[in-house]
């Protein structure tokens, strides 16, 4: 039976040890290109589109392997992905793999473009009162 990662916090600096357990923890295993892509996204502040992750990556990387980790990644909510004002996905490690997913905000910035993730918000908080109540 596979674990849910909903308790794995993860803070701003994530120290490279966490970042396997993560994997494990999410029932993947540990491959050089999903130890890249969370270590990009891990050093990322802000939410980044695949052509940032793919240039810290080695040159050989297979692009449609980095879209389909992200895509995996996704789905068992390590990472969230948010649509962004030019209509690319940006794409965040998830900090807290929280079971609500993806509920909050996000501010653009409308000069320079970049996308940052609002983490407090009453959306969250009625997100977990109804997730409480069974809603």
């Amino acid at each position: 039976m596979k674990k849910k990662v909903s308790q794995t916090k993860l803070s701003q600096n994530s120290s490279l040890n966490e970042l396997p357990l993560l994997l494990k923890q999410s029932g993947l295993r540990l491959t050089p290109v999903r130890l890249g892509v969370l270590q990009a996204l891990s050093k990322s502040v802000n939410p980044v589109d695949v052509s940032h992750i793919l240039s810290t990556l080695p040159e050989h990387t297979d692009t449609v392997t980095v879209y389909r980790t992200l895509k995996t990644f996704t789905a068992k909510k390590i990472v969230h992905r948010i649509h962004s004002a030019e209509g690319s996905w940006l794409y965040a490690l998830d900090k807290k793999t929280q079971k609500l997913g993806h509920n909050h905000p996000h501010f653009v910035c409308d000069k320079c473009g970049v996308t940052e993730c609002i983490t407090i918000s009453p959306i969250q908080k009625i997100s977990k009162v109804a997730v409480k109540l069974n809603y």
